[in-house]
């Protein structure tokens, strides 16, 4: 699996991947803060709705009291209606102290939860009755805020203090549908705020991107075009500041390989000269040296003629004067004359092999051995 993903991400720009990783960070970012104020939000308005259940109850039960007194639906039901009238309010049940009914009334229209006071959780009794409205059960759709009624105690002229008697209470069931909807409200208004603000945060956030991968392209061109073998090759110096420093560091290695690369061009010139130098020196060295042994191989192809004529004449003229080692003498003479005159012709063939394209050619070894052995042997 790494590897799958090493390899997808290595087909992707620098400038691609910052953008997919902030994006990323920024909309779970926007996502994680949009779901907690939501969920803050809901809290703080389920305790004001809470708060206002416990006020609309402990009024219904300070309106019931006569009501109570004299066991008569009549004497309150304006109260119960006026009750049913604020947002969410779906059910409104009071009871006496001996928990008999005395008035029910639902309001189905207004509910979307519509819930019976006995289908929440709760006993429903009445032991220890606070004096003060509280929720007393909550269900997934409603909240069930019950509260105390009591009878007002008359003024006594001996400043007796009575305890108010307890003439029964009041239930007040109210829809969980307002705390659902305001809920949603603040978790859209949140989710769009943040996602808002996110897109101008990556907004933000891809001009900086571009301005930072902006000179690394345009140093990735300079080197490419630097690789190419272009010359005078020189990169911007923008973007931020260590991007900046690299162009420069660019720059100045161009400069350092162009410096080196004109050194070197010079030393290969002055090479070069030197070796034509050398060369023309050295033809004229053969020159002088190819004048110098045809000068010499005619200097002694003079005597070697002569000598060879002498001799052709002593044994054309005088043979019969001769006697068999003087002839033997003269060939040997004439021999020698010959071999000195093809060693001169090999001297100068030699001298001039530097001008002439090397020819290989097979040579008789054994007859070579045997000419060697023939000239040796006199001597021998």
């Amino acid at each position: 699996m790494n590897t799958i993903f090493d390899v997808f991400l290595n087909k992707l720009t620098i400038r691609r991947q910052l953008g997919i990783a902030v994006a990323l960070g920024i909309f779970l970012l926007a996502l994680l803060s949009s779901v907690a104020g939501s969920w803050q939000g809901r809290e703080l308005v389920r305790s004001n709705l809470i708060e206002q259940g416990r006020h609309i109850t402990e009024s219904l039960a300070r309106q019931s009291a006569l009501a109570l007194v004299l066991f008569s639906a009549d004497n309150v039901i304006e109260a119960v209606n006026t009750t049913l009238n604020f947002p969410g309010v779906v059910s409104v049940e009071i009871h006496d102290s001996k928990q008999y009914l005395l008035l029910k009334r639902e309001n189905i229209a207004l509910g979307h939860f519509p819930v019976q006071a006995g289908q929440l959780n709760g006993t429903g009794k009445n032991d220890g009755a606070p004096s003060v409205a509280v929720l007393d059960a909550e269900s997934p759709n409603a909240w069930r805020f019950v509260a105390p009624v009591y009878a007002q105690p008359a003024n006594s002229p001996f400043d007796e203090t009575k305890t108010p008697e307890l003439l029964g209470r009041v239930t007040v069931v109210i829809s969980k549908a307002a705390l659902s909807e305001m809920s949603t409200g603040i978790f859209v208004s949140n989710l769009t705020s943040s996602f808002l603000f996110a897109l101008l945060f990556l907004a933000l956030i891809r001009f900086l991107t571009n301005r930072m991968t902006q000179p690394l392209n345009q140093l990735s061109v300079c080197m490419g075009r630097a690789e190419a073998g272009e010359s005078q090759v020189r990169a911007e110096l923008a973007g931020p500041k260590d991007i900046a420093d690299m162009a420069h560091a660019f720059n100045n290695m161009m400069l350092v390989l162009e410096e080196r690369a004109a050194e070197i061009h010079e030393l290969n010139t002055e090479l070069e000269g030197r070796v034509r130098e050398r060369t023309a020196q050295l033809e004229a060295a053969n020159k002088e040296l190819e004048a110098f042994a045809y000068s010499v191989s005619h200097d002694l192809r003079t005597p070697l003629r002569a000598i060879d004529g002498f001799s052709h004449i002593l044994l054309d003229d005088y043979t019969d004067k001769l006697d068999a080692e003087g002839k033997r003498l003269l060939n040997v003479v004439r021999d020698s004359t010959c071999r000195m005159g093809q060693l001169i012709d090999d001297i100068l063939q030699f001298s001039r092999t530097g001008r002439l394209e090397m020819v290989f050619v097979d040579i008789d070894m054994e007859g070579l051995a045997r000419s060697v052995v023939n000239e040796l042997q006199p001597s021998v």
